[in-house]
């Protein structure tokens, strides 16, 4: 593991950078938790070194002047760390307050892990195929806000939530982390597909029950490809609506859960109304 310095008119740049011993995919670049004086560029850098050479990634972990470059000092900074014809895949793994290291990549429409944010940011524009994976490890940090901005702008965002005393060194930080990182690729690919992104469209992947005991609630499941509010309905048999939520949602998985203690027995129309989705389904509600 080394440290680099990279300069661009006045804007300097310090940089720790770790290359695996052989077949480079990717750059990953790495922004630490500034708040916290246990990770530097240096040791964050030397952390992911498993990561690295599971993934063939040289990881790159900037000081904060990176996030200083506009868009063309950016595509400079990659091109001194990567010259070659054949352009190595772009990911980012962030802690903490590095999230913010991200207002400079997010242009290039990378994907990657954001752990335990204990910041955020404003996106105004997202492109469909961004992918992001998010890990809730700390109480009181920003994650449900960075999924929703997120969602809002268009990404795929992937979450798991985990518990532990420290926001990385949780029990089986590797696994976790080498899981998420595992689903982005994933999805990524199949995003990359032209014959899937032309099949995309918001389904139901699993209908809820079509009988169900008072008092317990009714969920189903959806696959949200376009995001935005979802309206759902129950109605009588007599077509007046008797609940009714309104809810954003982003794209990817998403479970509806309706409570029932407050419905009479009987037989009800589920609606759920979304942008280029409608689904229906009765639903029996017994003792």
């Amino acid at each position: 593991m080394n440290t680099e310095k990279w300069t661009l008119k006045k804007t300097s740049v310090e940089y720790a950078i770790h290359r695996p011993d052989s077949g480079i995919k990717e750059i990953l670049f790495a922004f630490h938790d500034g708040s916290d004086p246990a990770w530097k560029k240096e040791s964050w850098a030397q952390e992911l070194t498993w990561l690295v050479e599971e993934r063939h990634s040289i990881v790159v972990a900037p000081d904060s002047q990176f996030n200083t470059l506009d868009s063309s000092g950016v595509a400079a900074f990659i091109q001194s760390i990567w010259k070659e014809e054949d352009k190595a895949g772009l990911r980012f793994i962030t802690i903490g307050d590095g999230f913010s290291g991200l207002s400079a990549l997010m242009s290039f429409d990378a994907s990657g892990l954001v752990i335990a944010p204990s910041d955020t940011l404003s996106f105004s524009r997202i492109r469909r195929d961004v992918v992001v994976g998010l890990i809730d490890s700390r109480k009181g940090d920003s994650t449900m806000r960075v999924s929703k901005d997120l969602h809002e702008a268009g990404a795929w965002v992937f979450q798991k939530m985990v518990i532990g005393e420290h926001p990385y060194y949780f029990d089986g930080h590797r696994s976790a982390i080498s899981y998420m990182m595992n689903q982005i690729d994933s999805m990524s690919l199949l995003l990359s597909d032209s014959a899937f992104m032309a099949s995309l469209k918001t389904k139901v992947l699993e209908a809820g029950p079509d009988v169900l005991r008072q008092g317990r609630s009714f969920e189903t499941s959806l696959m949200v490809a376009k995001q935005g509010e979802f309206q759902v309905n129950v109605l009588n048999l007599s077509a007046e609506v008797v609940w009714r939520t309104l809810t954003f949602l982003g794209k990817g998985k998403h479970v509806i859960e309706i409570p029932t203690k407050d419905l009479p027995w009987g037989v009800y129309k589920i609606e759920i109304d979304g942008p280029s989705f409608l689904a229906k389904q009765k639903l029996m509600i017994r003792g």
